[in-house]
């Protein structure tokens, strides 16, 4: 339930995102992260979320703690390109060329 739920959740965020309702879609993605703790793409989220709000210190924080759980997944931190120059500032492995 909580996996079908959060993945509901993250969708409304992105949805959020798409229509540059930034806080709207870090609420929906802090509360990914709070059914989910170690799925990355919540972390995503909020990474994504905080970008939108020109918050990329806790943005790049975001990245760093969901590589923490994924450090190799390429699947839900790379769709975007801010994304990528984030993990590129916090160090990431094996990004993108």
């Amino acid at each position: 339930m909580r996996e079908e739920l959060s993945t509901v959740i993250s969708n409304r965020s992105a949805a959020y995102y798409d229509a540059q309702d930034y806080i709207s879609a870090l609420a929906d993605a802090e509360t990914v992260i709070s059914l989910r703790r170690n799925w990355p793409k919540g972390h995503f989220r909020k990474a994504k979320a905080l970008l939108g709000m020109q918050k990329t210190k806790e943005a790049a924080e975001s990245v760093r703690l969901g590589l923490s759980f994924e450090p190799q997944n390429t699947v839900s931190f790379y769709p975007s390109p801010l994304v990528v120059v984030l993990m590129a500032f916090v160090g990431a492995p094996d990004l993108p060329q």
